[in-house]
């Protein structure tokens, strides 16, 4: 192994352990940035996506590992319609005719799309609970894979039903129908058979795999005209996409003389909302997800349960914040950020950005 090799892999690992990205709360209190794009914090954005994984474990399996029984569970993939011919890459073939425009009004309406989605399958399956993540194409547009339990008693015989359902919801933006595209895809994940749990356990793992994909980011470096001409025709149909959004996507929060000025976070990633995962919450009259609540505030919780119990019983020193050591470490990250692997593979279908 080369020299470059190895100082490259200390410095993977180096990456994965140590926040790359401390903050000073307050005078001498320096804490974890919290990140969840990997391009910012590796660290960071693993505990993220760690933490969601086991939030989509708490409504499948119960705490001896077992699927719960009584559901039928399903996985729903939403995607968008053409907006023109793409290559292998998700470069538009034709830039010329492409509507980039198209684009990126739909990933800004693809909320309330997902949202008029909810209301039918409620309507339809009263007991229906879901886990959602929302993903980024190498096109540049938003597709989403769903987990949906829906109750034995009323579940269909067949998933096309609830494919159907699906396929029907619209919304509407500045006059323009919005609507999931022709790929749409259901089928349930197991009934209650001795592979179930194999096949839930692939299915978690494959959510989790692309809510990875989802927290990976477009460097801006990348997509800045003044960098000099894209590097790649990729790269280019991001930059129009990046245009696009913010000089013709029009949101509520834009001001009168236009979006140019407006702040507004969907303006800088393509149209699209920063939220990359969703799960039912429940409510009165709606079942939650999780089983045993379990939420990011109650996972912070019990991080911080868990840290004073190590403390109290001397396995771990007591200090205010990030140690010396981690803050160095923070500090040697930045300094060889020229030692990072492309962030970018080409088999990874990417192309979120930072909002």
């Amino acid at each position: 192994m080369d020299p470059l090799t190895e100082d490259r892999e200390f410095y993977e690992v180096i990456r994965a352990r140590y926040c790359a990205r401390p903050y000073e709360a307050k005078p001498g209190v320096w804490v974890r940035c919290g990140s969840r794009l990997k391009a910012e914090c590796e660290s960071c954005a693993e505990l993220y996506r760690g933490d969601w994984a086991a939030i989509a474990r708490s409504g499948i399996f119960d705490e001896d590992g077992s699927v719960v029984e009584g559901y039928r569970y399903a996985f729903l993939t939403l995607t968008a319609p053409s907006f023109g011919k793409v290559d292998e890459t998700g470069a538009a073939v034709d830039p010329t005719t492409y509507d980039y425009i198209g684009q990126v009004t739909w990933n800004f309406a693809s909320s309330a799309l997902w949202r008029s989605t909810l209301h039918r399958l409620h309507r339809q399956f009263s007991g229906i609970a879901y886990f959602a993540v929302i993903e980024a194409q190498r096109r540049g547009v938003r597709h989403y894979h769903v987990v949906l339990r829906i109750p034995e008693a009323e579940a269909p015989l067949f998933p096309d039903l609830i494919g159907k359902v699906a396929r029907a919801a619209t919304t509407q933006y500045a006059g323009t129908v919005i609507e999931w595209g022709t790929q749409l895809d259901c089928r349930y994940i197991s009934a209650a058979t001795d592979t179930a749990r194999g096949e839930m356990a692939q299915t978690v793992w494959y959510v989790s795999k692309a809510l990875g994909y989802a927290l990976k980011s477009i460097a801006e470096d990348d997509l800045a005209p003044e960098f000099g001409p894209a590097g790649s025709p990729h790269v280019a149909h991001l930059r129009s996409l990046a245009a696009a959004a913010r000089n013709d996507l029009w949101c509520p929060r834009c001001p009168v003389n236009g979006p140019r000025d407006c702040t507004a976070p969907v303006h800088g990633n393509f149209g699209a909302s920063a939220q990359v995962v969703l799960y039912a919450r429940g409510s009165k009259n709606r079942p939650s997800w999780s089983f045993v609540g379990l939420t990011r505030t109650r996972q912070r919780e019990e991080r911080t349960m868990w840290m004073r119990a190590e403390i109290a019983a001397g396995r771990r020193e007591q200090r205010n914040g990030m140690s010396e050591q981690e803050r160095q470490a923070a500090e040697w990250i930045r300094a060889n950020r020229h030692l990072r692997h492309d962030p970018r593979p080409a088999e990874e279908p990417c192309a979120s950005r930072a909002p």
